[in-house]
């Protein structure tokens, strides 16, 4: 069954889910990004058992936030720079240089895959910081044009992301979510899509199509789509 319910932004705040919304791991709280009156983006937290969201402080001029492992720690994009803070506040810190990022993902083993410019393909770097290495290089016979919203998968090595190969609603789209491991490199289609994608511990993912949040069954040891999709919520 499904249970809905309501995320109202803090007040004097816009919600600015473009800029990314994010579930902890446990399942406890949510990242999410508001516009304050003079048009700064902001980070916040809500408790989901608590009314009340909290304001990162040392989050300003933020997009697309991510969760470490153990829902501890947060990722995230601002002024050219990718770093990491405290979920209950307190300083930041630097982990790598970026231009326009499109998301990130933070792994068991303290490995961070994040997606350093709207027009290239996907990085990997200690969470601690370092010099990052190249995950995934652009296929230009495929005509591809960005890899995004990269995802871990339980075991830690499996990488799901977008390959994307035209703006989302255009014509001719042969985006695709791709998984790819990172001790091999070796790449593979997950499914036809133009979207972000989430994964769930049921076995499922998640992603968006036509204007629907779509839900189809994934098995994260064979890679494969067991199932067909189906929409769960429309208009989104």
């Amino acid at each position: 069954h499904r249970v809905e319910s309501a995320l109202l932004p803090p007040e004097g705040q816009t919600l600015n889910l473009g800029s990314g919304i994010a579930l902890s791991p446990d399942g406890r709280s949510v990242a999410f990004v508001t516009l304050d009156e003079s048009g700064q983006r902001q980070l916040w937290v809500q408790d989901l058992s608590n009314s009340a969201a909290v304001k990162i402080d040392a989050a300003r001029g933020v997009s697309y936030p991510f969760w470490s492992p153990d829902s501890r720690h947060l990722g995230f994009f601002t002024r050219g720079m990718m770093k990491r803070v405290p979920a209950n506040g307190g300083p930041s810190q630097d982990i790598a240089q970026v231009n326009d990022a499109r998301s990130g993902t933070w792994g068991e083993d303290s490995k961070i895959v994040y997606s350093p410019n709207y027009r290239d393909g996907l990085l990997i770097v200690d969470a601690g910081g370092g010099d990052p290495e190249v995950l995934t290089e652009i296929d230009l016979e495929r005509r591809e044009i960005s890899h995004r919203y990269p995802i871990f998968l339980p075991d830690g090595d499996h990488v799901l992301f977008l390959a994307q190969t035209a703006e989302g609603g255009s014509q001719k789209d042969e985006s695709r979510v791709e998984v790819i491991s990172i001790a091999t490199r070796e790449r593979a289609a997950v499914l036809n899509a133009n979207s972000s994608i989430a994964y769930s511990p049921s076995g499922h993912l998640l992603y968006w199509h036509g204007g629907s949040l779509m839900v189809t069954e994934f098995d994260p040891e064979s890679l494969r789509l067991t199932g067909d999709p189906y929409p769960i919520a429309e208009d989104v």
